[in-house]
């Protein structure tokens, strides 16, 4: 019987990002090297305003850390010793270690299993429950979310439960910045993009954003063919029930767009086996 050999796999291994980018930080490294500016100087500057216009923050502060940045917004935010803030059970351990340094108490609750993010829904469930919010939410200040992976945390949910709370909402974004941007940016270039059974599958808050911005951004500039089985009056059941965001698409795609309803048979597998 063959001998299972064991796989190490590392801890960390940034090789596959760092060699598509090696040049780019190895020229960044030499005129910082060249300019003698190692504290501040025209390289942070530029990273400074690079950020905030990708992310759209009236500014950016480069810090030492990502650690020493979500300690800075926890204490700019007044969180202090003996208070506590809501976070996320998966995480990198900074998002935990930065709370405790601004001497508060990390409480950990689940994550959506479909986006491994922070679980608003659980997050509500917690602050209901009268024992914990007792025993382990003495001084709750804040929420802080982590949008892991490059995806984006359901920011709409989590800010609704925390303007219920009256917390305060801190984003970890070390792995995510501009993300939403970046996947924009991938839906804009075709010539013609089609989107098929849009419906199939339920869209989370995160894939109704996306989609709101490729339909709006796509106007008048490329063309978009959009195919769904559902009506119009069926397309809340499309974003979970969210009339916020059904009736922002629907507007641009009734105002901008010419709809073409096609009866007859089906021809899809599945509906061709039930029959």
């Amino acid at each position: 019987m063959p001998q299972s050999v064991p796989l190490a796999v590392p801890l960390l291994d940034l090789r596959r990002q760092y060699d598509g980018i090696r040049e780019d930080v190895l020229a960044a490294i030499a005129r910082v090297c060249d300019s003698q500016s190692f504290i501040l100087g025209p390289e942070v500057e530029a990273l400074e305003s690079e950020i905030a216009a990708l992310t759209g923050a009236a500014c950016a502060v480069g810090c030492a850390s990502g650690t020493e940045a979500l300690w800075l917004a926890l204490v700019a935010a007044g969180v202090k010793p003996g208070d506590s803030v809501i976070t996320t059970a998966f995480s990198f351990f900074a998002s935990a270690s930065a709370i405790v340094r601004a001497g508060a108490t990390p409480v950990f609750v689940d994550v959506d299993p479909g986006t491994l993010n922070l679980d608003a829904v659980a997050v509500g469930r917690q602050l209901r429950d009268h024992q914990l919010r007792t025993k382990r939410l003495k001084n709750l200040r804040a929420i802080l979310p982590v949008h892991l992976y490059g995806r984006p945390a359901d920011m709409n949910a989590i800010r609704e439960v925390a303007a219920h709370h009256n917390l305060r909402v801190l984003e970890d974004a070390a792995q995510a910045h501009g993300a939403l941007k970046t996947q924009l940016k991938r839906y804009l270039s075709p010539a013609l993009l089609i989107l098929d059974e849009v419906g199939y599958l339920p869209i989370d808050q995160r894939g109704a954003d996306l989609l709101f911005q490729v339909i709006s951004q796509r106007y008048e500039r490329r063309s978009i063919v959009i195919t769904s089985n559902k009506t119009f009056k069926q397309w809340p059941s499309i974003f979970n029930g969210d009339s916020t965001i059904t009736s922002a698409v629907l507007d641009r795609l009734l105002h901008h767009a010419e709809t073409v309803i096609i009866e007859g048979s089906s021809y899809r597998m599945k509906d061709r086996i039930e029959t």
